[in-house]
Formats: structure tokens, C-alpha cells, sequence
């Protein structure tokens, strides 16, 4: 009875100790924050086309893919206020095929550092240029707060 009540105890500890995006506190004032913080660098016509990312391929390790965040802008309310955030018409293309002359792709993703923060991956596209940027989110005090990690640009 007592070595059982012991390895309960050791799991729901270690449970506990997990870093999943499942466990993210506030996850509407996380994408709410997402969005405020999002700022277009390349100024590319009207239109943003907005692809998932989602990369399962290749070996994940063990609690890798927990890790793993989508922020899924592309769901109500988000949608509607990132458009006016960016104040563009965005295209939500269900996959990474779609490219058009003249408009700008974008895809974001993100990876839980902790129960309470995120790395998120922004990608900005189009035939001429790109640009990767890198945020850190972390909770504190009831609210996200966004640092800029990493800034890259690109030409093709």
C-alpha cells in the first residue's frame, strides 16, 4: 500500500514537471497577445496568405510534439482580429501549396520553453524577399508579455 501510494506520488510529480503548450495558462490572452504583437515587415500589396505549419516529419524525441505549438489564427475570433490588426485581406490556405505573384505568405508556429512561455516563429514571404522572426511570450502577473528574440532577413 505504501509503494503504491510513493509511485503515485513520483508521477503526478514528474506529471507535473512536463512542458506541454497543453498546459499553457490563458491561452486566449496568449493568441490575443500573438496577434497585437504581430507587425508585417515586408509591405507587399493587400493580401496576406496565411499557411499552417506544422512540420511532423523526421525523429521526434519524447516530449517533443508536446512541445509543439500552433497558435491556430486562423480560427474565430482570431481571424477576424488579426485582419484588422493588420488591416490586410488574409487568405487561409489549409496548406503550403498556394502561391500567388505579388502576395506575401506567412506562417507562425511556436515551441513551449515552459508551462508559461513560448517561442513563436514568425515567417514572411514573397518572391523576392523574406523575413524570420523570433519572439519569446511569457506569462507573469495574469498577462502574456512578448520579447523580441531574433530578427532575420533574406532575399531570393
Amino acid at each position: 500500500m505504501n509503494r503504491n501510494l510513493i509511485l503515485v506520488c513520483l508521477l503526478l510529480v514528474f506529471a507535473g514537471c512536463s512542458v506541454s503548450s497543453e498546459n499553457f495558462p490563458d491561452r486566449d490572452k496568449l493568441k490575443r497577445e500573438i496577434i497585437n504583437n504581430i507587425s508585417i515587415p515586408v509591405k507587399t500589396g493587400d493580401t496576406l496568405i496565411y499557411e499552417p505549419h506544422f512540420d511532423k516529419c523526421g525523429t521526434w524525441e519524447d516530449g517533443e510534439l508536446d512541445r509543439f505549438y500552433e497558435p491556430a489564427l486562423n480560427e474565430q475570433p482570431y481571424l477576424e482580429l488579426l485582419k484588422a490588426h493588420v488591416n490586410k485581406t488574409i487568405i487561409y490556405t489549409g496548406d503550403s501549396a498556394y502561391d500567388e505573384e505579388g502576395k506575401l505568405t506567412f506562417t507562425i508556429s511556436g515551441r513551449a520553453v515552459t508551462n508559461s512561455s513560448v517561442n513563436i516563429i514568425e515567417r514572411y514571404n514573397n518572391q523576392k524577399e523574406g523575413v524570420t522572426i523570433e519572439k519569446l511570450f511569457t506569462y507573469e502577473g495574469e498577462k502574456w508579455k512578448c520579447s523580441l528574440i531574433d530578427k532575420h532577413e533574406f532575399a531570393y
